[in-house]
């Protein structure tokens, strides 16, 4: 309550009610005095505390048919949304805690996401920090995000009698591949985690293979390219929680797989 009197003795007085929640209040000015009375019409009165809600970061490897280095450390984009329902978003941005708890930044402010390089055995902790206009602040839950890598030798690949040989690579990332011709039954592997991509090797005389989640739908993949080239991501995806299948199956010409990333 605010009080102040004038010089012909009238009192104005300014009532706030701030113990509720964040929102949008009317704001009512009444003045009394001697003989006087007068109200003004109600004015909204904005009451934000609260920082920008944060759904995310979500996890995604890069494709594009984009190279893995020989350390096979992994381009991955995390993505989120933030947004303030009573105040404009200043900025948001990518956070990882350091050994020592530390909150570091990664990268530029961006309010829908930010690329990440991932190396495979490290558990990383992530988070989306943001601040609104009026000066509150936010933090996402904590992201644990660890890159696992299964090569063409990793046991886990079922390919008996579809058509898939190993075949000798040193380029490759466990120094070989699993190779087919023409047609193909489905090489095999169930993993589970936040995101998945499937790294291998295109040129000009490769072929088409097509891979699928479960029993969703297939997508052809096509592995021609001007030059040769080892290590690419030539198709990723978001996971589902809980185990998943990947089937990978060889559609025309020659095939190719190196190996699967995963983030768990």
């Amino acid at each position: 309550m605010l009080g102040n009197r004038n010089r012909l003795g009238t009192r104005l007085d300014l009532s706030l009610k701030l113990g509720g929640p964040d929102g949008v209040y009317d704001l009512g000015v009444r003045a009394n005095g001697s003989g006087v009375s007068a109200s003004t019409q109600a004015l909204p009165l904005k009451v934000d505390r609260t920082g920008p809600k944060i759904t995310g970061p979500n996890p995604r490897i890069l494709g594009s048919r984009t190279p893995i280095g020989t350390k096979r450390a992994t381009s991955t984009q995390m993505r989120w949304t933030v947004s303030d329902k009573l105040s404009k978003v200043a900025w948001a941005r990518l956070q990882r805690k350091k050994s020592d708890g530390t909150w570091v930044d990664v990268g530029a402010p961006s309010n829908t996401g930010a690329p990440i390089t991932l190396k495979p055995g490290t558990t990383y902790k992530l988070r989306v920090k943001s601040k609104d206009t009026l000066g509150n602040s936010a933090a996402s839950a904590t992201l644990r995000a660890r890159l696992v890598v299964f090569d063409s030798k990793n046991g886990a690949w079922r390919t008996r009698g579809t058509g898939w040989k190993q075949k000798p690579r040193r380029s490759a990332i466990g120094g070989s591949i699993l190779k087919a011709t023409g047609r193909t039954g489905s090489a095999r592997i169930t993993v589970s985690g936040k995101a998945v991509a499937l790294v291998s090797p295109i040129g000009p005389t490769r072929g088409k293979l097509r891979v699928r989640i479960d029993d969703g739908r297939w997508e052809k993949i096509g592995l021609k390219a001007a030059k040769d080239a080892d290590r690419r991501v030539v198709w990723s995806h978001k996971l589902p929680a809980g185990k998943h299948t990947i089937s990978v199956q060889g559609v025309k010409g020659k095939s190719a797989i190196d190996a699967l990333f995963v983030i768990q």
